[in-house]
């Protein structure tokens, strides 16, 4: 019975085959191609689609976007009409204990850009184009 609860023998010796055959190292380099592609694309339709003003900081590694919008636009707002669109974004505040940015968001890149993933960013961008129009006491944008 002690010896039971001292590891998994088939797990183990599974992961070891794994490791000695190289077929790890493949798996990670193509998940690294296709993140990297993922990002590209979404970063791409961000710039197409967004306010002007808007950065993205685009990671040296990783999958995750954050997007700068300009300072008139409410990320949780934008969250707020992304759900009612059946589209999720988390919006900065939810990342800061010190309410703080409140005009960013951040885009999860790990999923396919599919067209159907892409064409929500580009609505998210247009969400993003309506409330910097038409936030109280904001310059229009150029």
């Amino acid at each position: 019975m002690a010896g039971e609860w001292a590891g998994a023998p088939l797990l183990e010796a599974a992961t070891s085959e794994v490791l000695a055959s190289g077929d790890y190292d493949r798996h990670l380099r193509r998940l690294k191609r296709r993140i990297a592609e993922g990002v590209h694309a979404v970063v791409a339709q961000v710039k197409a689609s967004f306010p002007s003003g808007t950065r993205v900081n685009v990671p040296a590694a990783g999958f995750l976007l954050w997007v700068e919008l300009p300072q008139r636009v409410n990320a949780l707002e934008v969250h707020r009409r992304a759900l009612a669109l059946g589209i999720g974004v988390s919006p900065g505040p939810l990342f800061s204990p010190a309410a703080e940015l409140t005009h960013f968001l951040r885009l999860n890149c790990a999923n396919e850009p599919t067209p159907r993933l892409l064409n929500a960013v580009e609505q998210i961008g247009a969400l993003c184009h309506e409330l910097a129009a038409f936030t109280p006491d904001s310059p229009a944008i150029r």
